[in-house]
């Protein structure tokens, strides 16, 4: 909080906000390169970061967490991670990237910690701004405030009738951190993204006695890289797979999505056996038909697939695609898929599902400890 002291006092107005005061809130990814680039613009910057760390959401994931962004398209342009061994890094080594980016660039004397931000007012041509520390709220005066708080601050954890009445463990995937509380439990996961992924295949590789899986519009499957010495998906898909080739026009009309998409599709469905996704036999995203040219937000975290597959792939004929599940050949139990399903109650001791496509019924699903990935 020491940095915040000189500017209690009141500002000289400026010519403009890059050559005045400019607060930064929030010290994760979005808020060092700003203040980072501010500064360097001539800015006198001070950070604000209501924590104890660098790096936001990513300082305190869960266990065994990891990017599916490769470290080419992560790392900034002003600090490449050069020869990290990991094409994707872990969360921890992802912060100590972070952490090693505030000393390069001397920002750590800006940062104020554990330091929250109560208001943002108008005032003239500048703003003052409400701050609490150390258990008192004082102001200080700026030119201009850069939000970079984050997107997912705030769990979004739907209200279920019945939530009183159920005598298991409810959580939002924030709060999850390690894998020990699903030992002998029954596990229901509540979203399909690559969290949902990951927590799910915890819960299934670390002693569960059932796993379910709930997607409302089904999810697109494809892995975040193919091995560590083949290029990672995101560097194709920006070089090979479309920048490298495609023009305005192109990009204009949809060419990629119309019509390129349709033989990513054929590869996929020639070497995985499915075209809903990579190695996806289950789970097909509505809007995943080959008369469709839309965008599809991928999932990148696949270890859970395998387990999702189990039982699609019982059959004679999927044979020659198991050997893409041999990952996962050592976890005891798969994954059962509730498909175009979503919560709608709690009970004692279940979860139960509405259909969220054909009109199937609801169905009631057995839980211990249900985990709102939403």
């Amino acid at each position: 909080m020491a940095c915040l002291r000189d500017w209690r006092v009141a500002r000289d107005a400026a010519t403009s906000p890059l050559e005045g005061r400019v607060l930064v809130v929030g010290a994760g990814a979005s808020g060092l390169t700003a203040a980072k680039t501010l500064a360097e613009a001539g800015a006198d910057v001070r950070i604000v970061e209501q924590t104890t760390r660098i790096g936001g959401v990513f300082a305190d994931a869960y266990e065994d967490a990891r990017m599916v962004s490769s470290k080419y398209i992560t790392a900034f342009s002003d600090d490449r991670l050069g020869d990290h061994p990991d094409s994707h890094l872990s969360l921890d080594d992802y912060v100590a990237y972070l952490e090693r980016y505030v000393d390069k660039f001397a920002l750590r004397p800006r940062i104020a910690f554990e330091t929250t931000l109560l208001s943002i007012d108008r005032v003239n041509d500048g703003y003052t701004v409400r701050l609490r520390a150390d258990g008192a709220d004082f102001a200080i005066e700026v030119d201009a405030v850069a939000i970079c708080a984050g997107l997912h601050q705030h769990p979004r954890r739907p209200s279920l009738p019945g939530a009183g009445a159920f005598r298991g463990t409810t959580l939002h995937a924030s709060e999850y951190k390690e894998p020990s509380i699903f030992r002998g439990k029954r596990v229901v996961v509540v979203g399909s993204g690559e969290t949902a992924f990951d927590v799910a295949y915890a819960a299934a590789s670390h002693g569960a006695t059932a796993v379910s899986l709930s997607t409302r519009r089904g999810f697109v499957s494809v892995p975040a890289s193919f091995g560590e010495n083949v290029a990672p998906l995101d560097c194709i898909i920006m070089n090979a797979g479309t920048h490298a080739w495609e023009s305005n026009w192109s990009r204009r009309v949809g060419f990629h999505w119309l019509v390129t998409t349709k033989f990513q599709r054929l590869g996929m469905l020639a070497l995985g056996g499915s075209s809903c996704g990579w190695n996806q036999w289950v789970g097909a995203a509505d809007a995943m038909e080959w008369s469709e040219g839309r965008k599809h937000i991928v999932n990148k975290s696949t270890r859970c697939m395998p387990l999702l597959n189990r039982s699609a792939k019982r059959r004679w004929w999927a044979r020659p695609w198991r050997l893409w599940d041999s990952a996962a050949a050592s976890v005891p139990i798969g994954v059962d898929l509730l498909d175009h399903r979503a919560p709608v109650e709690l009970r004692e001791s279940s979860v139960v599902f509405a259909s969220t496509g054909s009109d199937r019924g609801d169905l009631e699903v057995a839980a211990d400890v249900v985990v709102f990935a939403t």
